[in-house]
């Protein structure tokens, strides 16, 4: 992931590629391939690895949490929300499912649920979970809020009838 790290897409795709090859079953290998894919806005492959390091994988959360993102440019809202909700399910304390969810109900105009999750993430005061490679809990706060209180803003002028987006029929 160093190619990745210095926008190397291709690099980085060439090497995992042979890492796939090399060892099939590895979930890190084939979630780190779906990132790369979304890297170069190519969801559909980027949703064949994800789904193929989900079914190594299922208990993880990360992963679909990067489906979820996925599944939400290539436009299937209901899926991502399914998603969401199941890593949220499967590892309560991962703030960042939460915090994906509340921008993810947001971008769909559902100002208030999303308030209402920032609520609950602020009020937790993201004591828990791992330490490393995390940004400070005070400057995850100050953005929470900072957050929370434009959608709160945003859902009062618009008041309690808020338009949703309604799924496309098939």
């Amino acid at each position: 992931m160093c190619f990745f790290g210095k926008s190397k897409l291709i690099a980085a795709l060439s090497c995992l590629h042979r890492a796939n090859y090399l060892c099939p079953l590895d979930w890190k290998v084939l979630i780190n391939m779906a990132l790369v894919y979304c890297a170069l806005r190519q969801f559909a492959s980027a949703y064949h690895f994800a789904a193929a390091a989900y079914a190594v994988n299922s208990n993880n959360a990360s992963i679909l949490c990067v489906m979820s993102l996925i599944l939400t440019e290539l436009q299937d809202f209901r899926n991502a929300h399914a998603a969401y909700k199941k890593a949220i399910k499967l590892e309560p304390k991962l703030w960042i499912a939460r915090y994906n969810l509340a921008i993810f109900e947001s971008r769909r105009s559902n100002y208030k649920e999303a308030a209402s999750i920032l609520r609950e993430l602020e009020n937790e005061g993201l004591n828990y979970g791992e330490n490393k490679n995390r940004l400070n809990s005070e400057e995850l706060n100050q953005l929470i809020e900072k957050v929370r209180r434009r959608f709160e803003a945003i859902a009062a002028i618009e008041g309690s009838a808020v338009p949703e987006i309604k799924e496309e029929e098939k």
